[in-house]
């Protein structure tokens, strides 16, 4: 049996996110983590001009602007960000009274684990 060490371990973080509820906070991110890939995957529909905003607390855009909840689909967001402290990621959603969308975060944490193969 062979051992190796990996330096980088990838994670998934999901949330379901009820687009009548304003604002959630759907992930925690750790200190020195690197977001590589954010997507948005509108399950249900919200009516009218619905948008969705994804950020931080004094940065509540920063990610993603206004993203479209009223049509059915996947929303791919191009931000890199590694937050210095441990930060929580808010979806902030205005003028929806019903819809659903799943947040995907995918992130690696700079950690040193072993393998046995």
């Amino acid at each position: 049996m062979a051992t190796q060490k990996v330096h980088n371990v990838c994670y998934m973080a999901d949330c379901v996110l009820d687009l009548s509820q304003g604002t959630t906070q759907a992930v925690i991110l750790p200190k020195g983590s690197t977001i590589t890939h954010l997507s948005v995957e509108v399950q249900e529909v919200a009516e009218g001009g619905a948008k969705l905003d994804l950020g931080f607390e004094g940065n509540a855009e920063s990610l993603g602007n206004d993203i479209d909840t009223t049509q059915k689909g996947v929303n791919i967001c191009n931000a890199v960000f590694t937050p210095s402290k441990d930060e929580t990621l808010l979806a902030t959603s205005t003028g929806a009274s019903k819809g659903k969308a799943m947040l995907r975060v995918v992130y690696f944490l700079p950690s040193t684990i072993r393998i046995d193969y």
